[in-house]
């Protein structure tokens, strides 16, 4: 089994990580960075990995644009996606498939 997400089009694409595995496509200022992000080990409760995740994306990937990230976690888990409000930054991700958030 498998966890996959779509690239936001242009360019499109995807990205296929394991099961357990959180797996994003990210495009920031027209250059696209993908992968698959571990975030816990599988008694981790889904929501810490989510936070986790973008946690990491906001310290780590992109600092530009962490206080909108952090202001608006609950609502981009829910629809694992974020575009943001430069229209600079686009990431899709795709939680775990036993994830029920």
């Amino acid at each position: 089994m498998s966890n996959s997400t779509s690239c936001p089009y242009p360019p499109g694409g995807g990205v296929t990580c394991e099961d357990y595995q959180i797996a994003y496509c990210i495009i920031e200022k027209s250059e696209v960075n993908g992968g698959c992000y571990s975030s816990g080990d599988e008694d981790t409760p889904d929501e810490i990995k989510a936070e986790k995740f973008l946690a990491w994306i906001a310290s780590e990937v992109t600092k530009d644009y962490s206080a909108e990230i952090y202001r608006q976690m609950k609502k981009i888990i829910k629809e694992q996606r974020y575009k943001s409000s430069d229209g600079e930054f686009e990431m899709h991700f795709s939680l775990p498939s036993r994830s029920r958030l």
